[in-house]
């Protein structure tokens, strides 16, 4: 599990490069990492662009068998976010969480099984 706190909110020039250098990390890292925290504390203004880079990193995780949770959401952002499918179906599955430390102990508890026949929001499972 990898816990990583934002100095500072995404906004449409940084959205891609916050997501590559996440990608980055979990790609390089030693043992393999199941679930990935990310703490949005300074996101005071959600954008869709930022929404879509957010899905987008959800989904290539997803690919690594990474599960990703968000956590410190300020209220207004969770405003926009809520209007989004991907958003809600991240808070149904208990992956929106009020602090990085709140998500890493939901990702703890949170069975490891990466088969349990869920499909990723956004992609098709063809064999359904």
């Amino acid at each position: 599990m990898l816990g990583v706190e934002l100095d500072r909110g995404l906004y449409t020039a940084n959205a891609q490069a916050n997501e590559r250098r996440i990608l980055e990390i979990v790609g390089g890292a030693q043992e393999p990492i199941r679930a990935l925290v990310l703490g949005l504390e300074q996101q005071e203004v959600m954008t869709i662009t930022v929404l879509d880079a957010l899905a987008e990193l959800d989904r290539e995780l997803a690919t690594q068998e990474v599960t990703l949770h968000l956590a410190g959401l300020p209220a207004a952002a969770v405003a926009v976010a809520e209007r989004t499918p991907w958003f809600t179906s991240l808070r149904s599955a208990g992956r929106v969480h009020g602090s990085v430390r709140d998500g890493m102990d939901a990702a703890a508890a949170a069975p490891t099984d990466a088969s349990d026949g869920a499909v990723h929001p956004g992609e098709v499972d063809e064999a359904r």
